[in-house]
């Protein structure tokens, strides 16, 4: 994969999950308050369902991405230059 394609799939992973973080602070952690005591365990519970078929695949792609890109290397500084010079 070239570096212009990795750092795309990274920059846009990365994106998606700040947007996602957003919403979720903005949008469902407000909604909490709403639902009360006794059915809130119910309510968290499938949130945090939910919500991990939504973040999980993201996660996933930008964590590959990021350790692709630590492989990889920025010329001159990456991991593989360092082995090099070891």
């Amino acid at each position: 994969m070239s570096d212009d394609v990795l750092l795309t799939v990274h920059l846009a992973a990365t994106a998606s999950m700040v947007g996602l973080i957003w919403f979720v602070q903005l949008v469902h952690y407000p909604l909490f308050a709403v639902v009360g005591a006794e059915g809130f365990a119910a309510y968290e519970r499938d949130h945090q369902r939910r919500t991990a078929w939504v973040v999980g695949p993201l996660m996933g792609v930008e964590v590959v991405s990021a350790l692709a890109l630590v492989a990889a290397g920025v010329p001159g500084r990456g991991l593989k230059t360092k082995l090099n010079e070891a």
